[in-house]
């Protein structure tokens, strides 16, 4: 417990030869009482300068982590930033590749039907597997499924 500065002397407060040596023992106790007093306070400051130094020691370190896992989640990022525009730059080339199969197999397929509706007027027969009747148009606009010895169903011109 704090004890005040202004504690007054005996020797200074009394004349020389008044001052007992039990005044002067009692003093000295008191002095020695005062300085166990600020030595003790000392002590405890020091142990709370300990305690806060150590507190700053870990939450430096604790910031240190955390910055380092910032870093490595920015790190993260970039890396799927740059992967999801690669994926989507091979998005994009697949998308016009598979337009371009699709207008090659709209015209091959319009061809077909084309070369198939000319065997049909011309009076061929085809297999039914090779045929999809609702895209071809011929005279009549009837085919006919019939059924050879091999088992096979041929689609015929009506005549």
């Amino acid at each position: 417990m704090p004890m005040s500065n202004t504690t007054t002397s005996v020797v200074s407060t009394r004349s020389d030869e008044d001052v007992s040596v039990s005044d002067l023992a009692q003093h000295v106790q008191t002095l020695t009482d005062r300085i166990d007093d600020l030595e003790e306070e000392v002590t405890e400051k020091d142990e709370q300068i300990d305690e806060v130094e150590e507190t700053l020691t870990q939450k430096n370190q604790r910031i240190a982590d955390l910055r380092m896992t910032v870093q490595q989640g920015i790190t993260q990022i970039e890396e799927l930033a740059q992967r999801i525009e690669k994926l989507e730059s091979e998005a994009d080339e697949a998308k016009a590749h598979r337009e371009a199969i699709t207008r090659k197999t709209q015209s091959c397929d319009e061809r077909v039907d084309e070369l198939q509706a000319r065997e049909f007027e011309k009076g061929a027969h085809l297999l039914a597997g090779n045929v999809e009747e609702d895209r071809i148009s011929v005279e009549g606009s009837k085919l006919e499924r019939i059924t050879k010895e091999r088992r096979q169903d041929l689609l015929p011109t009506p005549r």
